[in-house]
This record gives structure tokens, C-alpha cells and sequence, in this order.
């Protein structure tokens, strides 16, 4: 996946039956998706793509470094819908820090 930004992957997502080309599957999901942060305006992915692996589906979520996730933040919400399934994940961001840097 190209561009720079945060990533974040969702992995063991069944694959559809239908024959549809698996990258053409993540523009309808960028609506469903965003970061949240306390006080904060929610983040929409820049783009979104699916990927084959194995008899599942991997789904990519890019969404802009002009989000700016910092340390005071403390936590950060990633929020999707792929389907009828809803993801949800909470990160503590005092967890992802390497030499006292946030390392994302």
C-alpha cells in the first residue's frame, strides 16, 4: 500500500463468495472507518484496501499523518464496519512509546 500515514490492519476477515476483484472492495469501506480521539475531530482513512491471504481477507486502513497523534492524547479509538462485522479497538498510547518517543 502506498503513501505515508498510519496504518492499521484488520486480518482473518472472511472472504466474500462473490468473483469481485478484492482491491476494489476497500473504497466503500472508507466511510465506515475513523480514528477517535478524546476532544478531538474524528480521522477518515485516505484510502482503504483488501487483500487476499489464505482463505480470509486482510483490510488496510491509511489515514493521514495530518492527524497528528501525539503523546497527550493518551488514547486512540479505531472504529470500522467491513460488512455486518464491526471492528473496534482502543490504544493506549503511553504502550507504544520506544526511548521515551511515540513510536506509531
Amino acid at each position: 500500500m502506498e503513501g505515508d500515514g498510519y496504518r492499521i490492519a484488520v486480518y482473518g476477515i472472511p472472504a466474500p463468495v462473490s468473483r469481485a476483484n478484492p482491491k476494489s472492495l476497500g473504497k466503500p469501506l472508507k466511510s465506515m472507518a475513523a480514528l477517535k480521539r478524546e476532544g478531538k475531530k474524528d480521522v477518515k482513512p485516505v484510502s482503504v484496501e483488501v487483500f487476499q491471504r489464505g482463505s480470509g481477507l486482510v483490510v488496510v486502513y491509511l489515514f493521514p499523518l495530518s492527524a497528528e497523534i501525539a503523546r497527550n492524547d493518551r488514547q486512540l479509538r479505531f472504529e470500522a464496519q467491513i460488512g455486518r462485522i464491526v471492528v473496534a479497538q482502543t490504544f493506549d498510547l503511553s504502550e507504544m512509546e520506544f526511548m521515551g518517543k511515540l513510536e506509531l
